[in-house]
């Protein structure tokens, strides 16, 4: 995979995963809760996977397959300059999700824990 395509991969996991949930009751669920599709506490792989999966077809509004510059949030990097986008197919977006979660299973358990879903790009939307 090519260094651009990872970065624009984890820009995009960045942004959708950063997103504030909106409050729709009194207590809206944590980003975390709504990748923890089986409340156990813990986000595994699959769940991960699965919620990747769900943001990128709820940003992919053609259902084509791929995300285009129109299609993506603005990503600002940490020197708040605004990170050019260029088109991201499923298949990419997902290979990159999976090296993603590996950065952030800091013991190797198979699972986020809360205290390691800082570190993998996180699904916050």
């Amino acid at each position: 995979m090519s260094r651009k395509l990872l970065v624009l991969s984890c820009a995009l996991a960045a942004v959708a995963f950063s997103c504030t949930v909106s409050a729709q009751s009194a207590k809206a669920p944590t980003p975390f809760e709504n990748a923890d599709y089986d409340g156990d506490g813990k986000i595994s792989h699959e769940e991960y996977r699965n919620r990747a999966a769900f943001l990128f077809h709820d940003y992919d509004h053609n259902e084509d397959g791929v995300l285009t510059a129109d299609e993506l949030p603005e990503y600002r990097n940490a020197k708040g300059i605004v990170v050019a986008t260029g088109n991201l197919t499923i298949t990419d977006y997902m290979a990159s999700i999976s090296h993603s979660f590996d950065m952030g299973d800091a013991n190797k358990d198979g699972f986020l824990q809360p205290a390691e879903w800082g570190v993998a790009p996180s699904l916050n939307k």
